[in-house]
């Protein structure tokens, strides 16, 4: 992709939103309300398929059961994620979004549907069809799920950078202030003093002090919050999973946007570097992309964003931009490292969050100095 075009996708993604009558989260809601079907349904983590089965005769009530494939998707870290399809009634294929146990308190489910309505309408998503109680059923993009791996490869990560230039250009309803800390606060109140399980509780009074993080807290907002890095729409969240790559068309999508909102743009590229990592055991932080990998990166997605050839970002901009990425990446370490903390608590997901969280804030301290001290 050129970075015109890049630059033209953006403007007109960005237009589209911008002179929409809905474009306030309060009547984007309330659009989502009168055209969006509700359907007065839950489903049980217990018994997912069956809650499925059950949500689709209300739904659908002219498709028998015995017409629909069901598969799980298990790799989510928050939800619950099922494709369906009707092979013998035609192609289409959808998904079955299912709210994890107890994530309303990390999650504003409110602003995520406004985010699928808004992404789709720039042409960057996939349509919303249906809620119900604990989810909704959404159109499913074609594509590949990049692996770790992909994540370092030059083409993919010039196409990825490109991408990102073009989402931070939509205009999504909600505050246009920056979520980072306001998030990270709440996340870091909703980290529980104990656990109930004995094991859970042993590892987390040995491997974490709340007072030591709410004062590193305090620093990091103290020292991100100077560096004016421009508010934008960002994902927050993209990792290789949510990226879906289709190798004969060679379009790229991001998918999930539970955690979008407007925060720091260079939140989002330092948060993406450091999915470089990977999520499975072992989390293998030697892959962090090295510094000509990220200029190349930070590059392709200034000049798309700018929609100017690479060879006109100025060394000045680019050497900015790098110093800011990489204090943000710390950010990212507190980001989900907080989450996990919370994810402990709250969900079923067979996982370890304080393990995670663990890996996280460790890295945090190992890169804090080094990162701090870039200019």
């Amino acid at each position: 992709m050129s970075p015109s075009l890049a630059a033209s996708l953006k403007t007109a993604a960005t237009a589209s939103l911008d002179n929409d009558p809905t474009k306030s989260k309060e009547s984007l809601v309330g659009h989502l309300e009168r055209d969006y079907e509700f359907l007065d349904h839950s489903i049980s983590h217990d018994n997912l398929f069956q809650g499925v089965y059950d949500l689709f005769a209300k739904w659908k009530p002219d498709v028998p059961k015995e017409k629909l494939v069901l598969k799980q998707f298990t790799e989510g870290m928050t939800n619950k994620l099922v494709l369906v399809t009707m092979p013998e009634l035609n192609t289409d294929k959808v998904l079955v979004r299912v709210y994890g146990r107890g994530s309303g308190c990390i999650i504003d489910r409110e602003q995520e549907l406004a985010n699928m309505m808004s992404i789709h309408r720039a042409g960057e998503g996939p349509e919303l069809f249906a809620r119900f109680i604990n989810g909704y059923v959404y159109g499913f993009l074609e594509g590949t799920p990049l692996r770790v791996e992909d994540l370092g490869d030059p083409m993919l990560s010039r196409r990825l950078a490109q991408r990102m230039a073009i989402w931070h250009g939509i205009a999504v309803p909600g505050d246009r202030e920056p979520k980072l800390f306001k998030t990270l606060d709440t996340w870091v109140a909703a980290v529980p003093e104990s656990f109930a399980d004995a094991g859970k509780q042993a590892k987390f009074a040995k491997l974490f002090r709340m007072d030591e993080l709410r004062a590193e807290l305090t620093m990091l907002r103290g020292v991100l919050t100077q560096l004016e890095s421009p508010t934008v729409f960002c994902h927050n969240d993209l990792l290789c999973a949510n990226v879906l790559y289709d190798a004969p068309t060679q379009t790229m999508n991001f998918i999930d946007y539970e955690y979008g909102n407007y925060n720091y743009r260079a939140f989002d590229i330092g948060n993406h570097f450091c999915e470089h990592a990977g999520m499975e055991e072992p989390v293998d932080y030697s892959r962090y992309p090295d510094k000509p990998f990220q200029l190349a990166f930070i590059r392709a997605y200034l000049a798309a964003w700018r929609g100017v050839p690479e060879a006109q970002v100025e060394a000045a901009e680019l050497a900015r931009e790098y110093a800011a990425v990489n204090k943000f990446a710390l950010a990212a370490h507190f980001y989900w490292g907080s989450w996990a903390l919370v994810q402990a608590y709250i969900s079923d997901i067979n996982y370890d969050y304080l393990e995670y969280a663990h890996v996280r804030f460790s890295e945090y301290y190992r890169r804090k100095e080094e990162f701090l001290a870039l200019q």
